[in-house]
């Protein structure tokens, strides 16, 4: 009973230090005061981000009911969509720092999702851009190695452990309270975060889904701080002194959040080196005018493809058809350019999928990549949901250009005539609408992640029973 007390005595001891003047307590306002810099920049960015976009959506769509053009120089001028912005995605960007959110409609070219933040910004291409999930990565679980590899160590150079055990304090017991301890902090320094994002969710009315993956990247962060907890408190009951446990956690920080991604990054494009640029818009070009798979020369398909219009409404000329032979054989033409450059990007998409599941395997040894990704994953803006956003919008461009050439097709006109669709026709085009991965869909492609971090934690705890059995110190 009495080493009971004195048990509690010093978990109070622990606690008490957050209130008081010292280091412990400057930490935390240090790290508080760098949350709500980064809470403050990113709802500025957010909300100056989504005024822009709502802006530019209405200019273009009023721009394009208006307009008194040709279909098909309507489809030159095309248009602009966007990737929806989130709450989630503000806290975590993830690759929309560096993929961009913008997608270009134009007739005769397949535009690429563009205007990244991270252009013409080398701080942003090596660490991202300044929010929340870049300190809760990097900083926090910083802070929580630092304070947990002195929690046993502090205690052994101050005499107090010798002065514990001698009153009947079991040192494993000792070490579990510490380890309870710097997790409470973890937690007390990381929920108001999460409420805060959770307030902001709601009052953007971002629906029960969002909350649900933010549910998730909470769970997520807690199982990674306390795995980091546990890593900090071995290294504090192996060794002698606290600059030894503080500099080994340093280490280890140093190795999983900065070392080892690059070097899996690194590795994954060495061992599955994706297309370049220009060789995939060679590509894509040779592809066009020389066919695929024996298809022949454009000029050939489109020679065999008037001769089929010509058969199937039984005319010996184009003039003689009902409907507009350019405009069809243009949309033709769209068509295998899409084809082509879809027969392409898959082989790319194939190889980034092999650079992905390469990364992932790498969780098991680097747990930091496995809640980075998670995170990113869960705030719709990793390789997966960007995949997913250019998909549907290429999608989108197919069914716009077909419109527009659809509605050139059926309306012939001869010599120097021009047909103008009416006001009716452009605003019957819908606007493109944005389908995220749903919350199932992403936790099968990340489970991997909460996997990797409870094996850790297994490994960890295991670790600790055989080191706290061996210790001189118990």
């Amino acid at each position: 009973m009495n080493s009971d007390r004195v048990l509690r005595t010093l978990i109070l001891k622990d606690l008490r230090l957050l209130y008081r003047g010292g280091t412990l307590s400057l930490l935390f306002r240090v790290t508080w005061l760098l949350l709500t810099a980064s809470g403050i920049l990113t709802l500025i960015q957010y909300h100056k981000a989504q005024e822009d976009r709502e802006l530019a959506n209405r200019v273009f769509r009023q721009q394009w009911e208006v307009q008194h053009k040709g279909a098909h120089d309507a489809a030159h001028y095309g248009t602009w969509i966007f990737k929806p912005l989130s709450v989630l995605g503000a806290f975590h960007p993830g690759l929309n720092d560096f993929s961009g959110t913008t997608y270009r409609i134009v007739a005769h070219e397949q535009q690429e999702v563009g205007h990244s933040n991270a252009e013409g910004k080398d701080s942003v291409m090596r660490f991202g851009q300044f929010s929340f999930a870049l300190i809760l990565q990097f900083l926090v679980p910083l802070l929580i190695l630092f304070l947990s590899s002195s929690a046993v160590t502090s205690e052994k150079e101050s005499g107090t452990l010798r002065m514990l055990l001698a009153q009947g304090v079991r040192f494993r017991r000792l070490v579990w309270s510490k380890i309870w301890v710097n997790y409470l902090y973890s937690i007390l320094l990381v929920l108001p975060v999460f409420l805060v994002i959770l307030v902001s969710v709601w009052i953007a009315g971002e629906g029960e889904e969002d909350i649900w993956r933010l549910s998730f990247i909470f769970l997520g962060y807690l199982l990674y701080y306390f795995m980091c907890v546990l890593i900090g408190v071995i290294l504090s009951v192996r060794s002698a002194t606290s600059k030894t446990s503080t500099f080994t956690a340093l280490t280890f920080w140093l190795l999983t959040t900065v070392l080892l991604p690059r070097i899996v990054t690194n590795m994954a494009d060495h061992r599955f080196p994706p297309m370049s640029r220009a060789t995939f818009d060679d590509r894509v070009t040779q592809g066009y005018r020389e066919g695929l798979n024996g298809d022949g020369p454009y000029y050939e398909r489109a020679k065999a493809y008037e001769e089929e219009l010509l058969s199937r409404y039984g005319a010996t000329g184009t003039a003689e058809l009902p409907v507009d032979a350019d405009a069809l054989v243009m949309q033709y033409h769209e068509d295998y350019k899409s084809k082509v450059f879809t027969y392409y990007y898959n082989q790319v998409s194939e190889t980034f999928g092999r650079q992905q599941k390469f990364i992932n395997n790498a969780i098991w040894i680097d747990p930091f990549i496995g809640i980075k990704r998670l995170s990113s994953a869960m705030s719709g803006t990793d390789f997966f949901h960007h995949q997913a956003f250019f998909t549907q919008a290429r999608n989108y461009r197919d069914y716009f250009i077909r419109s527009l050439n659809t509605e050139q097709a059926k309306h012939p006109v001869k010599g120097e005539e021009h047909y103008y669709p009416d006001a009716d026709f452009f605003r019957q085009i819908q606007d493109f609408q944005y389908q995220r991965l749903s919350v199932r869909e992403v936790l099968k492609l990340q489970q991997t992640a909460f996997y990797v971090i409870l094996g850790w934690i297994l490994l960890v705890i295991l670790a600790l029973h055989f080191t706290i059995k061996n210790n001189p110190d118990k």
